[in-house]
């Protein structure tokens, strides 16, 4: 089950990105980048770019670090027993070779402890306590990477004469340990940075040391590549102190100073690459996991502070042995959760994923739940049944927060821990199904249908023919990539594909070469070969494509590959479903089986038909339209459908319709509880030029109505005329798709949109004033188009004109039964099985405005098909042998729609409108 990816097109802010160019002398792309990072000053920017150690905080400003300085140093001068405690994780891990390391170097007495995962779990326990003061004779503990929800194991401490200290990052609940020191960032937001890993913990905890201390600011950056080692595993946010960390860890990791990191790098398959975050996040960090994941992870800490090389040699080797070994658990496990899942959930009533066994191994299973969440897009936990207990590791997914989720499930829980992404926990194995219950009522609160579609942001467009080695360097500037800093993600449109071929163990990586007019790149898509045959074959190989740059090198060459996100020729944007109005109620009632929804106009019909057509090709539901301009034939109801269409159609189809089972939805739902602006000024009548120029001279940003592209593009160039500053960027006319999707990559330099309904529902254009241009057509129509979506000015601008052009172009739409009677007598001359000409059609046919024949003609004709006059041949409509000497039109879906088209716009023209003429309401 493979989710389509909603696009996240992110750049805005123009005008910032261009202060922070001119300003920093960076190129304009890379200044639209750290915007869409959230970084808009001169001197975030700076900072951003030129991350400077200096630039590191007083470690002082942590909760309680004078508190630990103070009893640290007290240990050291005494030669009292000091035991490192940490977790099995490479944050744990790292936190505990850089502490360990460091004491070691001022003289403690130091030995460290890291629990075994399997048989001890997560954290403090008492009995480690205990062997801790009984066995080594230790007087101080600090734990790192953990505790900061030891409550009675620090009480526990306490009777065994063992002072504690905690330096850990996790979540705090609402009660604090009553150790010695407990050093948590979270614990006082206001005054330092909060986003460490627990290694970050432990290297201020050293950076503090070493003042007291009076080290020279030098000495600490021997502990860097400890510390970015631990930082980009633990996935935290790579800015502020942590990325400071990582880019200078970063260089120090590459000088291979360490022993161990060494010969790391080596079994990893590294050697001679300058290591990046994908380098440690995909090849270092794996292995230094894995021993901990299947047993004992203390040979992972012994590798890191080390001096003999032998000794690296044979830990690093026992740790690739041990990845290897986890790689066949975690693949086995990972094949039965898919199973399991296939069989026995039903995704579209449980959000949340909850699965256990007694076959499954406690160390692995969060990889997996990763796994999981990467193929399906739910909240996973999984469960590894020991007996009367499990233990579980969860992962989730963007808007759930998974540390929360569990805490409204703590009555039930034994314990858990954890952040919004990913968490731990133990629960009685008889409770599992209770807490299955639980946190998917939960979700069902939390998370909305639109929430469960994954989305991929997207940093800027781009041409392939941009791209070259300058443009690699500059965005080098940028580096390092992580969590909070990825990798920009750009976007090409129209894109060709070539040698297209799946790759990798399991062929399931696409690998092929893109291009646009001349210029060709290499590309990989990891995990996208399913889309060979479906987004691109023989026969479409254009599409549109979301990727990254890498740089490779082969043979000592330097060369650019593609890493592909995704492709599509019809890019699903999550701005086209940013909606103002709560639409979750209706999202719900559609996904189950066959469904109908009523609209009482065609043009009601089109932003919702536009809106669901769109939304649900992410469900894979089938989507058809039913109205007088469209469709008019039910073929193949499936239980993945949904069908939308007028009265006159519902009624005509309503037996077949209801033997299916459908459930009937109205349109009214969208706008329940919606009230009209009160920001509305009504200038009807007034000059239309006039009230265009002062808002435009305002320098404002519009949203123009109109109902007719001619219209609409002959507003456009009057305006072009009249002002000379204005260009085809600032100005854009958008009544289809594909002008949408541009106007989404584009919408900074926008000034003025010129549209039909296309905009009207979504807010994420920030426009200043909304202008309805031509009359509506009916008082319903009125009113989606003046409800309060912001506190952004609309204005009521039509006249009488387009009163009477809405009239006349509704009767060329519908045509009436003296007009079809008019085209009866001349089909009834047309020769059967003869193709119906138009030109021809047009001599014969007597209509008071010219300029609308064709339509006429070709909404007759759509009446006249559907009542089985008229039929399609080989793409050309024929006269039907089977004429009727006398034409019911009521039998026509489309000629009654029509009545009811004339019959509510002569209502809307007949009524008395909610605000006087010229009576502006601000």
């Amino acid at each position: 089950m493979r989710k389509e990816k909603m696009w996240n097109y992110k750049a805005k802010y123009r005008e910032k990105a261009q202060i922070l160019a001119q300003n920093l002398d960076l190129p304009e792309y890379v200044a639209q980048l750290l915007v869409n990072r959230s970084i808009l000053t001169i001197e975030e920017a700076k900072k951003f770019v030129y991350p400077e150690l200096t630039n590191l905080e007083n470690p002082f400003c942590l909760p309680d670090m004078e508190l630990a300085v103070t009893r640290i140093l007290k240990a050291i001068n005494n030669g009292e027993r000091i035991l490192i405690y940490g977790d099995y994780d490479v944050d744990g891990i790292t936190s505990t070779a850089l502490l360990t390391d460091f004491l070691r170097d001022q003289g403690a007495m130091v030995e460290y402890y890291i629990p075994e995962r399997l048989g001890e779990g997560y954290g403090l326990n008492k009995d480690s306590l205990l062997w801790a003061k009984r066995s080594l004779n230790c007087s101080l503990v600090i734990t790192v990477d953990c505790g900061i929800s030891a409550m009675s194991e620090v009480e526990a401490a306490k009777a065994y004469s063992l002072d504690i200290i905690i330096t850990d990052h996790h979540e705090p609940s609402s009660a604090k340990p009553s150790a010695i020191a407990v050093v948590n960032p979270k614990l006082d937001r206001a005054k330092c940075f909060r986003h460490y890993a627990g290694v970050g913990v432990a290297f201020k905890l050293v950076q503090a040391l070493a003042k007291k201390l009076g080290l020279p600011d030098t000495y600490v950056e021997r502990f860097l590549d400890l510390a970015a080692l631990g930082t980009i595993a633990d996935v935290v946010p790579l800015v502020g102190e942590n990325r400071i960390l990582v880019k200078h860890g970063l260089d120090r990791l590459n000088k291979l100073k360490r022993v161990g990191i060494k010969a790391l790098v080596e079994v990893a398959g590294l050697a001679g690459k300058e290591l990046n975050t994908c380098h440690v996040a995909f090849g270092l960090a794996p292995r230094l996991n894995a021993v901990g994941r299947l047993g004992n992870a203390s040979p992972a800490v012994d590798l890191l502070i080390t001096d003999y090389e032998q000794i690296s040699c044979e830990i690093a080797k026992k740790l690739n042995k041990e990845n290897s070994e986890r790689q066949l658990v975690e693949a086995q496990i990972y094949k039965e959760v898919c199973e399991r899942i296939e069989k026995e959930i039903d995704l579209t009533k449980e959000k949340v994923i909850v699965l256990g066994s007694e076959f499954w191994h406690s160390g692995v299973i969060g990889i997996v739940a990763s796994k999981i969440v990467e193929k399906y897009y739910r909240p996973t936990i999984l469960l590894a049944i020991e007996g009367e207990y499990a233990k579980g590791s969860g992962r989730s997914i963007e808007n759930f927060d998974l540390f929360r989720a569990l805490q409204h499930c703590e009555s039930i829980l034994e314990r858990y821990g954890g952040h919004y992404y990913a968490a731990g926990l133990t629960v009685r194995t008889k409770d599992i199904e209770n807490f299955n219950k639980i946190i998917n009522d939960y979700a069902k609160t939390h998370l909305s249908p639109e929430l469960l579609i994954p989305s991929q942001d997207i940093d800027l467009a781009i041409d392939l023919r941009d791209i070259n080695s300058n443009f690699i360097r500059e965005l080098k500037k940028l580096e390092p990539f992580g969590a909070a800093n990825p990798e920009p993600v750009f976007y090409s449109r129209k894109i060709h594909f070539e040698n297209c071929r799946e790759v990798g163990k399991q062929a399931n990586h696409l690998k092929c070469k893109v291009s646009v007019n001349n210029i060709s790149l290499d590309a990989i898509g990891f995990n996208l070969a399913y889309l060979l045959g479906d987004k691109i074959s023989n026969s479409n190989k254009e599409a549109d494509v979301i990727f990254s740059l890498q740089e490779n090198t082969w043979n000592g060459n330097n060369y650019l590959q593609l890493n592909l996100k995704d492709i599509n020729s019809t890019p699903p944007f999550r701005e086209l479903f940013q909606l103002n109005i709560d639409l979750t109620g209706f999202w719900n009632d559609l996904f189950s089986s066959l469904h109908i929804v009523k609209v009482p106009l065609r043009k009601i019909g089109s932003w919702l038909s536009f809106i669901l057509e769109d939304f649900l090709a992410l469900k894979e539901i089938e989507f058809l339209r039913l109205d007088g301009q469209l469709n008019y034939k039910l073929d193949n109801l499936s239980s993945k459908k949904v069908v939308v269409l007028t009265e006159p159609f519902y009624y005509k189809y309503e037996s077949l319709l209801h033997k299916k089972a459908g459930k009937l939805l109205n349109y009214r739902q969208f706008l329940k509880g919606k009230t009209t602006s009160e920001n509305i000024a009504d200038y009807r009548g007034r000059n239309k030029k006039q009230i265009l120029d002062e808002f435009i001279k305002q320098n404002k940003k519009i949203f123009i109505i109109c109902n007719y592209r001619e219209n609409a593009e002959l507003l456009r160039e009057q305006l072009f005329a009249t002002y000379p500053e204005l260009n085809h960027n600032s100005i854009q006319v958008l009544f289809t798709k594909d002008e949408l999707y541009s106007f989404i990559l584009n919408r900074n330099e926008v000034q003025i949109v010129i549209s039909n309904q296309l905009l009207e529902l979504y807010t994420w254009y920030d426009y200043d004033v909304k202008i309805i241009y031509e009359a509506p057509f009916s008082q319903e129509e009125l009113l989606i188009r003046t409800q309060k979506f912001t506190n952004n000015q609309i204005v009521l601008l039509w006249n009488e004109e387009d009163l009477i052009y809405n009239r006349d172009m509704l009767h060329a739409m519908f045509p009436d039964a003296n007009f079809l009677n008019q085209l009866a007598k001349v089909l009834e001359r047309t020769k059967e099985g003869k193709p119906l000409v138009l030109e021809s059609l047009k001599q014969q046919i007597m209509v008071a405005n010219k300029s609308v024949v064709n339509i006429f003609i070709m909404a007759g004709l759509k009446t006249f098909e559907e009542l089985g006059f008229v039929i399609k041949r080989e793409g050309a409509l024929i006269c039907s042998t089977n004429k009727e000497k006398s034409i019911r039109w009521e039998k026509s879906a489309c000629f009654l729609e029509g009545l009811k088209e004339k019959e509510a716009f002569s209502n809307f023209v007949n009524s008395p409108l909610p605000w006087k003429e010229n009576m502006e309401v601000v």
